[in-house]
Order: C-alpha cells, then sequence, then structure tokens
C-alpha cells in the first residue's frame, strides 16, 4: 500500500482500494487513504476524511490532500465557506503544504482564515500564516486591514514557528510588533501556568514534523524513535518540576544508558 502511494492508481486498482478503505478503520484506513491520494479523482473523499473521528486518519486526509497540487486552491477555497471547523482548518493545513501558488484575496477566505486562526491547533495557526505570507496581492488588497489583524496575533501567538513566520508578514503589512521576549524560561515560571494546560495541543507539538520534533527522539504510546528513553511512563519515573526542565534544558539530566558518543576514527 505505501508502494501504491507513489503509483498512479488503474481505475481497477482505485476502485478496490476504496472499496477495501470503506470496510477499514485506524492505521488500515489511513494507510488505504495514502494509496488513494495518489489519484485526482480522491479529492473528495479526502475532503470527507478530515471530518474523521480518527486522528491518524484525518492526519493521512491532510497529507494526500497536501499531494493533490493541481487545482487544490481553486478546491479548498471554494469549500471553506461551508466547511466544517475540522474540514476548514484540515483544507488550510494542506493547502499550506503545497510548495509555489499564488491567490487572490477577498473577504470570504479572509473570514475563514480568521476562524481557523483561532484554532486550538498549532499547525492550524501556521498554516494560516503561512497561507497569508503566499499571497502577494495581499498588502494592496480591500482585506489587507483584516489581515493585518491575524497578523498582529501571530506574532504574539504561544507557538514559535507561528510567531516566526509572522514576522515577515508583519513586514509586509506594516504591522509593528513587541521583540520577542522567550528565552530563558524556567521550569518555576512554568509552573504556575499549568492548570491552563492542553494536553490534546501538547500531544499534538510531540508528533509536529516542523517543531520541535520530540517523537524524532522519542517515543510516547508506541509512536516516535527509541533513541532517547520511552516517555509513555514518564509521569511514573518523574515529577513535575523534573519533566519541565529536561524540556527547558533536555542536556542538563541524561538519563544512564542513554549519553551521547563520540567515536573519534584514525582515517
Amino acid at each position: 500500500l505505501q508502494c501504491l502511494s507513489r503509483t498512479k492508481l488503474s481505475p481497477a486498482a482505485f476502485k478496490t482500494l476504496q472499496e477495501l478503505h470503506g470496510k477499514a478503520k485506524g492505521d488500515e484506513r489511513a494507510t488505504l487513504l495514502k494509496a488513494l491520494a495518489s489519484d485526482a479523482a480522491a479529492l473528495d473523499l479526502l475532503w470527507t476524511e478530515l471530518n474523521s473521528a480518527e486522528d491518524v486518519v484525518r492526519e493521512a486526509a491532510i497529507e494526500g490532500l497536501g499531494r493533490q497540487e493541481k487545482g487544490l486552491p481553486q478546491y479548498v477555497f471554494s469549500k471553506l465557506a461551508a466547511a466544517a471547523a475540522p474540514q476548514r482548518d484540515g483544507g488550510i493545513e494542506a493547502l499550506s503544504a503545497s510548495k509555489k501558488f499564488d491567490w487572490q484575496p477577498d473577504e470570504v477566505k479572509l473570514n475563514a482564515l480568521a476562524q481557523a486562526y483561532a484554532s486550538k491547533r498549532a499547525a492550524t495557526r501556521l498554516a494560516v500564516v503561512d497561507l497569508l505570507n503566499k499571497c502577494k496581492a495581499l498588502a494592496k488588497s480591500p482585506v489587507a486591514k483584516k489581515a493585518a489583524e491575524i497578523a498582529q496575533k501571530a506574532a504574539a501567538d504561544t507557538d514559535r514557528p507561528t510567531r516566526e513566520a509572522a514576522q515577515e508578514l508583519c513586514k509586509v503589512l506594516k504591522v509593528k510588533v513587541a521583540a520577542a521576549t522567550d528565552e530563558g524560561i524556567t521550569a518555576a515560571q512554568v509552573l504556575p501556568l499549568l492548570g491552563k494546560a492542553d494536553a490534546a495541543r501538547g500531544h499534538e507539538v510531540f508528533f509536529r514534523k516542523d517543531a520541535p520534533g520530540c517523537y524524532n527522539c522519542h517515543k510516547l504510546e508506541d509512536k516516535g524513535t527509541a533513541i532517547g528513553p520511552d516517555l509513555s511512563d514518564i509521569a511514573l519515573r518523574a515529577n513535575t518540576e523534573n519533566i519541565l526542565e529536561s524540556i527547558l534544558e533536555p542536556s542538563k539530566a541524561i538519563i544512564e544508558g542513554f549519553q551521547p558518543t563520540l567515536i573519534k576514527t584514525q582515517d
């Protein structure tokens, strides 16, 4: 199935995979969706799956849509106004993954982007800023003021990649922003804020591909990479302050057996 995701499907193969997809669940359904995404005929199916209650399926739909470069901007923008929030946000994330395209801003599109920026999902907010950065006519458009409002919020976003992406947008739209002052954060400063912590967002950040890359070294719930310690039972092995310190200063305390080793060869 993973090989098929990189291959142009025959009509018969597409039909067979579509039938299997309709009966599958979880990882199998997601893998089938990725295989189907190699065909432009899967566009409507991918859009529908953005509403999936299964995270792995929804992520596969976003990834698959992002590969539908031809006609994707027109398709997504035509759907945004009437889309449910999961579809709207997923469509925007998929669209932002498209490498090169320009689009014309209008009130309907900016309203949809403004609503999407209110998402708790950091990847969605970053995608909104990325899309605004890709719009060459934004600064001189009738909706530049609404775009500037989004840019100003993004410049103060709690998500670092979103803040950084907003810097260029603020320059284009001539939005003044205060200098970032997030260096030197300590565990003691973060502890009082844990009452407002969002576990779902933490899970999203852990597995995000762009940043900070936690899953590249650690496993959580059998997902990720076992270069560093498995963090599935971290709450049983460390207190809250220790966990925060490890996030803020990863090299401060390294568990026995996971110390990095540098090997110098003679040649």
